[in-house]
């Protein structure tokens, strides 16, 4: 599988996600959905030059669900200024509950391997709560009409004064079609045996028009596709 593919079809997926569920998983609890909204798509992308940014599959969906993408300069972190310090922070702030618990130290003598003791659904704890959008940060640099309503420097409130001035951003209406469309297309035949991938044949036993259900699947050029 393409990792970079992945990793940018499951950051799509995660917008799609119920965060309140999402935290739960994690024992993490709150009852306003404002705290974390999902459940959207944004009509513009700010990306570095990675290699699943410049990909075609990446443009696809960008194309498909609509969304502008603006690809920064090499090495100009201080356009996406915010992320980069977020990155930061959180190194700092973990930096002290992670000390000979397989903190990674550039040293030659670092022992992360062997003192590494958190699991991962552990350390994506963590980082929730890193993310938790209550926070205060004391250096986002206000705009001047901030200040004169009075909007502090928090994540969910930023969002909340976002949307009352420029607009909510848009919905997924459809989660089927809007999984379907980051769906990586393949090619695969469809014969009276059933669907044939990789020298293997699938086939629905209950399903007794296979064939005409899967070339109106939609208006795909391909017969059949699956992620």
């Amino acid at each position: 599988d393409n990792n970079s593919v992945l990793g940018v079809t499951n950051l799509f997926l995660n917008l799609a996600d119920d965060k309140r569920e999402y935290c739960s998983k994690h024992g993490i609890q709150y009852d306003n959905d404002a705290i974390w909204p999902s459940n959207i798509i944004p009509r513009r992308l700010r990306v570095d030059r990675g290699s699943e940014f410049k990909s075609r599959d990446f443009d696809r969906i960008c194309n498909e669900l609509g969304i502008e993408k603006q690809i920064v300069p090499g090495a100009s972190g201080s356009l996406k200024g915010i992320v980069e310090q977020s990155f930061h922070q959180m190194h700092a702030v973990q930096k002290v509950h992670l000390e000979n618990h397989g903190l990674i130290e550039q040293r030659y003598d670092s022992r992360h391997h062997q003192e590494a003791t958190l699991t991962i659904s552990q350390y994506e704890k963590m980082v929730i709560n890193f993310v938790h959008n209550q926070q205060y940060n004391e250096h986002y640099p206000l705009t001047r009409d901030m200040i004169e309503n009075k909007i502090q420097p928090v994540p969910a409130l930023l969002w909340r004064y976002g949307i009352e001035k420029y607009g909510a951003p848009r919905q997924i209406m459809d989660y089927t079609q809007y999984c379907y469309n980051l769906m990586t297309p393949i090619k695969a035949k469809v014969s009276r045996k059933g669907i044939y991938y990789k020298n293997l044949f699938y086939y629905a036993p209950e399903d007794k028009n296979l064939k005409c259900k899967m070339f109106e699947a939609g208006n795909k050029k391909l017969p059949f596709e699956a992620r």
